[in-house]
């Protein structure tokens, strides 16, 4: 990844060059100590560049120190080196909004990781400080909106970082997302290739999911990551990890010499899915677990059940139904968004020829493509609180039947005579890793998230006028002669809300999944092998 200010290092001196090669060394060797005193001793003497070369030159070793406290685990130096960011950040008009969120997301995360260490409630409960975590998802997902807006290609790394965050957060989906985006432009890059392994591991070991093709794909991604790049202690791991799977693969007679023609057949088999299906697949929109590391047959439906393997059967006939009808109401929305970026126009003529519209003169994008826009956009609502309600029933969440539940806000619901969260706290007590993740998700769309705009679009959309215009001007007002009270309605340039509907799909995936698995998980935690308690069902022919 070229680093962006590499203009201005390109003018430091030799010597100075030598200093970030050796703490990046030292870095990768996992000698924290030692390359934190060359940053502090360099920090302590004079720059002697220009005034834009000199502050640039003290951010990139700032950064290090940051980089050191995270990977070192050294609380003291994440502190030092946000607060010697912030100076540096409030005086220095160089430091690109980009820069400063994603230096701030990776503090965050290192402070995260830290005290996550030493977390009493380590048992795959909501942590403590998940919050450090939230904080550090949105600084690098605001630098990654800060890099687009400038119209400039994000540096793999902020990718890497992004897909790091969620999954240390559970939401496995959409890191396997950003990880397979990176490698798709640069296939031996070791992080992404280390952790993509990381999280289809954490798939197998915790949904019960497990197929020769997963198995390789770890093992081909630790092997492949083992790079001078990748940290000591990172590297070791994959050697070990690799090997592991290399083992069993063998114990399990896999042809590694056929590889090559199995991956050409996968190939062929994605290329017979049709334009639709290759689009949710690519996308991860399919929801289907195969899907999310191979795009053969395999994947060429939704074939996605909580009853995948043997599990209890108290509660799972329901939560089934609900699941049923969420694949349902997601793939009507999945295709309503697909067919409104088609260019495939047979539906919506069939469907605009018979409707004539006055004509104000307002630019509004309307007709049969723009009304499957907008209801993708406000079915992916109804089911994220369908998975809110299929939540609170199967853990005995709700007190009350009637209780209107909504996915960005049931987690807490204070008790105000005596302010308490019997709801929170009964939460935080449940082991189980997909409850974070859903926890995480929601965050994003609360009234506090960096997604609680989409609410108030879904609320517009439901109970006033939400209007879409091509003026090319994000939520630019309209300019109609005939239109006087502006108060009525909330303007949104068509660009923007498609670009947010397919993210908001992207977070309802993720979402289903991680309900799928979070039922799963607590399904099969206590099942013991020799029990005859038993739920499995029959697929349903249509």
């Amino acid at each position: 990844m070229e680093n962006p200010n590499q203009q201005y290092i390109d003018k430091l001196t030799e010597k100075d060059k030598d200093i970030l090669d050796s703490i990046n060394l030292l870095l990768n060797e996992c000698k924290y100590c030692d390359a934190l005193k060359i940053v502090e001793e360099r920090l302590g003497q004079l720059f002697d560049y220009e005034e834009e070369v000199s502050q640039l030159y003290r951010g990139e070793l700032i950064l290090r120190m940051i980089d050191i406290g995270s990977e070192g685990g050294l609380e003291d130096v994440i502190n030092n080196g946000v607060q010697l960011f912030e100076e540096v950040y409030k005086s220095n008009s160089l430091v690109s909004e980009e820069s400063y969120h994603y230096i701030m997301g990776n503090a965050k995360q290192g402070l995260y990781k830290i005290t996550n260490q030493t977390d009493d409630y380590d048992k795959f409960q909501i942590p403590k400080e998940i919050n450090l975590l939230i904080e550090a998802k949105n600084h690098h997902l605001q630098s990654l909106q800060s890099v687009l807006k400038e119209g400039i290609a994000p540096p793999l790394k902020l990718y890497n970082n992004i897909a790091n965050t969620f999954y240390s957060l559970g939401r496995i989906i959409e890191s396997l997302y950003f990880y397979d985006l990176i490698l798709s432009q640069a296939p031996t890059f070791p992080q992404a290739n280390y952790n993509r392994a990381n999280s289809l591991q954490f798939l197998r070991m915790n949904t019960q999911h497990s197929t020769l093709e997963l198995m390789f794909q770890i093992y081909i991604g630790y092997k492949d990551s083992q790079n001078q790049s990748l940290p000591k202690d990172y590297a070791k791991r994959a050697k070990k990890l690799s090997d592991v799977y290399d083992d069993f693969l063998n114990q399990q007679g896999y042809d590694y010499s056929s590889r090559v023609h199995e991956t050409k057949l996968s190939e062929e088999e994605a290329k017979n899915h049709s334009p639709y299906r290759l689009f949710c697949i690519k996308n991860k929109l399919a929801l289907n677990e195969h899907a999310l590391y191979c795009n053969c047959n395999a994947a060429s439906s939704d074939d996605l059940v909580i009853t995948a393997v043997e599990v209890q059967g108290e509660l799972i006939g329901e939560s089934e139904l609900i699941l049923n009808r969420i694949k349902s109401e997601f793939g009507l929305a999945r295709w309503m968004f697909f067919e409104s970026i088609s260019e495939n126009d047979d539906i919506s003529t069939s469907i605009d020829k018979e409707i004539t519209y006055t004509e104000l003169n307002e630019n509004e994008f309307i007709g049969a493509k723009s009304e499957m826009l907008r209801n993708s956009f406000r079915l992916c609502f109804g089911i994220l609180d369908k998975i809110a309600k299929a939540i609170c029933t199967y853990f005995n969440l709700s007190k009350d039947l009637n209780e209107n539940l909504y996915f960005d806000s049931f987690w807490k619901i204070p008790n105000k005579k005596n302010n308490t969260d019997e709801r929170w706290d009964a939460i935080k007590t449940i082991e189980n890793p997909f409850i974070t993740a859903l926890y995480s998700l929601a965050s994003d769309l609360n009234k506090n998230g960096k997604l609680s705009d989409y609410k108030k679009w879904r609320n517009n959309l439901e109970h006033n006028l939400l209007i879409l215009t091509q003026n090319g001007n994000t939520n630019s007002e309209i300019t109609s002669p005939y239109i006087k009270n502006e108060g009525l309605f909330q303007v949104v340039e068509v660009k923007e809300f498609r670009e947010k509907t397919e993210h908001l799909l992207h977070l309802t995936a993720s979402a289903i999944f991680n309900y799928v698995f979070c039922i799963r998980y607590e399904a099969t935690k206590d099942v013991e092998q020799d029990s005859a308690i038993f739920f499995t069902l029959l697929e349903k022919k249509l």
